[in-house]
């Protein structure tokens, strides 16, 4: 438990140093686009994820494993 506590403690001091220390530069892209492109990004793995799992539970009985 102590280990994970100063795991924890460094990691965060670490992160915590960085950010006030080395400030991030201004990016000039927006961020409602980055946010949207990231949105869409997930919606299609999720999609795409669910797509097979409905083609393999449905058509299980059918496929050949050996």
């Amino acid at each position: 438990m102590a280990i994970t506590i100063v795991s924890i403690a460094v990691v965060q001091s670490a992160h915590w140093y960085r950010v006030l220390t080395n400030p991030l530069p201004v990016r000039a892209t927006p961020v409602v686009i980055g946010q949207f492109v990231l949105f869409v990004s997930r919606l299609a793995f999720i999609i795409a994820g669910a797509l097979f799992s409905l083609l393999l539970f449905r058509h299980l009985l059918e496929i050949d494993f050996a």
